[in-house]
C-alpha cells in the first residue's frame, strides 16, 4: 500500500523500508536504511509538501520513480531505473550521493531525468569545502547528459550549484551557426560570490573543471564541411546583462565532453558550436527580460515583458 507521513520524523535504525505503494511525505526520515522503491508492474510517486528530507531513496522498480514534490536528499539516491523529476527540484546535501543500484555507469535508464524545459527547476548539490568531485547525472528521454564537477579546491562553506538543461539550440542566437550542438545547460550558483558583473571582476575561491556530456543525437549541421564544435559559455553579468565569451583558450570539446578548466566561474549557460560560431556569439546584442514565467519565444507569462536589446552603439532598443 501507501506511505503517509504527516509530520515528525520517522528514525529507520538502518532497517530498508520496502513499499510497493506511493508515498507522502510532509516530514522526514533519517537512517542509513531508506526507503526501497519496490513494485514491479507500476511506476511509484513521491508527494507532499517538499519541506522535509530523506536520508536514502532506493529505486528497485524498473518502471521509474515520479517526482510531484521537492525532495532533498542527505545519504544516498540509488537507482535501479531513473528518477523523473517534472518540474520538481531535487537537492543532494553535501554527503548525498548518487549512485547505480547495480553499482555500472548511469545511462539512459540510470540517471535523474528531466524534460529539458526552461521551467524544469533541475538539480542542486550542496558542495562540500576542500577537494571534491561528483557527477549530477541528469538527462532528458533517451538521452543522458551528465554535468560533472572536479573541485581542486573551495574555500565557501555551503555553497551549491543548480543544474538543468534545455533540449533546443540557445535562444539567444541570432543566426543559426553550421555545426551546432541542439542542446545546452544551464548552471546557477549560490555562495561561490561568482555572480559580479564581469569576469574580469571575479575573485575566484575555488578552482573547478566542468564537463558537460552531450549525445551525437544532439549535434545537427548544414553544408559539407561545417566545421568542428567548439565550447561555447554564456556568463550572466548581473540581474539584467549577459555575454558569450571565447574560452577556447581554457576550454575544449573532446569527443562527446564539452571540458572547461577553472576559469574563475560555474554560474552561466554551455554549450558547442562551430568556430564561426563563437563570433556569431559574442556579436549578438545583449538581452534582458523581467519576465519570471513563460517561454522566451513568446511575449506571456507574469509580468508580460517583452525582450529588449543593445545595439551597435549600446543604445536599448
Amino acid at each position: 500500500g501507501d506511505l503517509t507521513q504527516i509530520s515528525g520524523v520517522v528514525s529507520d535504525n538502518g532497517n530498508t523500508i520496502s513499499l510497493y505503494g506511493n508515498l507522502m511525505y510532509d516530514g522526514s526520515f533519517e537512517g542509513t536504511g531508506g526507503i526501497d522503491f519496490v513494485r514491479s508492474d507500476a511506476r511509484q510517486t513521491i508527494g507532499g509538501s517538499g519541506y522535509g528530507k530523506i536520508g536514502t531513496i532506493v529505486i528497485s522498480n524498473s518502471n521509474e520513480v515520479w517526482l510531484n514534490t521537492d525532495l532533498r536528499i542527505s545519504n544516498n539516491l540509488i537507482l535501479g531505473s531513473s528518477l523523473y523529476i517534472n518540474r520538481s527540484r531535487v537537492i543532494l546535501e553535501e554527503n548525498a550521493n548518487v549512485v547505480t543500484k547495480d553499482g555500472g555507469d548511469f545511462d539512459n535508464t540510470h540517471m535523474i531525468r528531466l524534460n529539458g524545459e526552461h521551467e524544469d527547476h533541475g538539480v542542486t548539490k550542496i558542495v562540500g569545502t576542500g577537494a571534491s568531485n561528483f557527477v549530477i547525472p541528469i538527462g532528458i528521454s533517451g538521452h543522458y547528459t551528465p554535468a560533472t564537477y572536479n573541485f581542486a579546491s573551495n574555500v565557501n562553506v555551503g555553497a551549491s550549484i543548480s543544474v538543468k538543461t534545455i533540449n533546443s539550440l540557445h535562444k539567444n542566437l541570432s543566426v543559426k551557426p553550421s555545426k551546432w550542438l541542439n542542446y545546452y545547460w544551464v548552471v546557477k550558483t549560490e555562495g561561490f560570490g561568482d555572480d559580479t558583473r564581469s569576469i574580469s571582476e571575479r575573485t575566484a575561491n575555488f578552482s573547478v573543471q566542468q564537463t558537460y556530456t552531450f549525445t551525437d543525437g544532439k549535434v545537427e549541421s548544414e553544408g559539407e564541411n561545417p566545421g568542428t564544435l567548439l565550447p561555447e559559455y554564456m556568463y550572466y553579468g548581473g540581474e539584467t546583462e549577459y555575454e558569450w565569451v571565447d574560452l577556447t583558450q581554457t576550454a575544449r570539446v573532446e569527443d562527446n565532453n564539452i571540458v572547461f578548466d577553472a576559469f574563475g566561474h560555474i554560474a552561466g549557460d554551455y554549450t558547442a558550436g562551430v568556430v564561426n560560431a563563437i563570433q556569431i556569439y559574442t556579436g549578438l546584442p545583449v538581452l534582458y527580460t523581467r519576465k519570471t514565467e513563460g517561454r522566451w519565444e513568446n511575449n506571456e507569462g507574469v509580468g508580460n515583458e517583452s525582450w529588449e536589446y543593445k545595439d551597435e552603439n549600446g543604445v536599448w532598443q
